[in-house]
């Protein structure tokens, strides 16, 4: 059976069990360096440092 539209076939794919996980599969394309604490600064990130304590020394 030919499905002409990508609904159709996700459809027909969750129901064969075969819809792929696409968190996993595109994880190390989203995270493509280590990121520093300064970078990290810079984003705003101040309530993540001090959850992880580095904001304690400053």
């Amino acid at each position: 059976m030919q499905y002409d539209n990508k609904y159709l076939k996700f459809v027909r794919d969750l129901k064969n069990d075969k819809v792929p996980s696409y968190i996993k599969q595109n994880w190390p394309s989203i995270v493509k360096k280590d990121i520093t604490i300064n970078e990290l600064r810079e984003m705003g990130m101040e309530h993540l440092l001090k959850n992880l304590g580095e904001l304690e020394n400053d």
